[in-house]
């Protein structure tokens, strides 16, 4: 949440932040129309959806308002299949499954990649400065209950290398 509060500060009141992710837990591999099959982004979807909760909580602070949020198709194109197959396998949380793999090595025609991407369009909400902010999450934290671990209590215990 840090990068939020930082972007925050830097944008003019009623600036409008872009924000887009691909979506798709498995987005279909094709060539020349014919399923290759599809591809493994479940754990890219864990980190979008721990993006999405920081996010929620600039909402609830007060940091930023959704103006608007749509989703459309983007279809990547490759030369061929192990083109494909060596920038896929560069992609955060994306797994090419084996058979996938294996159809890839073997394709010489294009590959499109088809993937659901979200838009979200967030306005700089003016009400509260950095500081303003970070005393209302702290309010809203105690409220809820929530407890910051105890640092001493959590360390793990150190030993003397003399014992």
């Amino acid at each position: 949440m840090h990068a939020l509060h930082n972007i925050h500060a830097t944008l003019a009141p009623g600036a409008i932040v872009v924000d887009t992710q691909p979506v798709s837990a498995r987005p279909q591999v094709a060539s020349d129309g014919v399923s290759l099959g599809s591809l493994d982004m479940r754990a890219w979807l864990d980190t979008i959806q721990a993006v999405d909760e920081r996010v929620a909580e600039t909402i609830r602070i007060g940091l930023y308002e959704l103006q608007h949020e749509s989703r459309f198709a983007v279809i990547d194109t490759f030369d061929d299949g192990p083109e494909c197959a060596e920038i896929v396998d560069g992609w955060r949380g994306t797994r090419v499954p084996h058979g996938v793999s294996t159809r890839l090595a073997a394709t010489t025609s294009q590959v499109t990649v088809r993937q659901e991407i979200r838009l979200r369009l967030f306005r700089r909400e003016p009400r509260f400065s950095r500081g303003e902010a970070s005393v209302r999450l702290a309010s809203r934290r105690r409220e809820s209950g929530y407890r910051q671990p105890d640092p001493v209590s959590a360390a793990p215990a150190r030993t003397s290398p003399l014992s």
